[in-house]
């Protein structure tokens, strides 16, 4: 029969932690639980959400097949087949646009361009990572306040920096831009 006593259930439930201490440090102890990184992708549209193994690698997914390249002066993009490039004129920057006529991305690049701002935003998600070899800043809008989707090239040659930006996408529409930037090449 089982223990009737306080200091016998005591021992009891000495033994049953013992032995759950046994298995944890033969299964690997506090090492096994280590990655170097998180279990989970940021959600989209900067990543997809879904887990990652041990490793601690993402992989960027591929642009679409029926995506076509776009030439601009000093890069080239990945954009939807239904998507087009228009040049506007400007005197101190070179400017741009990135279209299907009713989905816009305007981009400037030059010493003067703009930046995303300062990241404190609370509405806005921020995310550092690298594009053609390049530092980038890509934001999208955390939630309903947030109104900005866009990516920024601090240090291009010459002092020159990238700014590409989208307002009020939809999430589609989010998803979609991301992708454009991270087919970004620099000529």
């Amino acid at each position: 029969m089982g223990p009737t006593t306080a200091g016998g259930h005591f021992k009891w439930l000495v033994g049953i932690l013992a032995v759950i201490w046994l298995i944890w440090f033969f299964m690997g102890g506090a090492e096994s639980g280590r990655t170097g990184g998180p279990f989970i992708k940021p959600p989209a549209p900067l990543d997809t959400g879904e887990i990652y193994g041990p490793d601690g690698t993402i992989a960027t997914p591929p642009t679409p097949v029926n995506w076509k390249k776009t030439e601009t002066q000093y890069f080239s993009i990945m954009i939807p087949l239904e998507w087009h490039f228009v040049k506007i004129f400007s005197n101190n920057l070179y400017l741009g646009q990135l279209t299907d006529g009713t989905t816009n991305l305007f981009f400037q690049y030059g010493v003067f361009a703009n930046t995303l701002g300062d990241g404190t935003d609370p509405h806005t998600m921020v995310r550092n990572e690298t594009i053609d070899g390049k530092n980038a800043i890509i934001v999208v809008p955390r939630d309903k306040n947030g109104t900005t989707t866009g990516v920024y090239f601090p240090n291009l040659s010459n002092g020159n920096k990238l700014l590409i930006t989208g307002i009020n996408l939809t999430r589609e529409q989010e998803i979609d831009a991301v992708t454009m930037f991270r087919s970004i090449r620099f000529e």
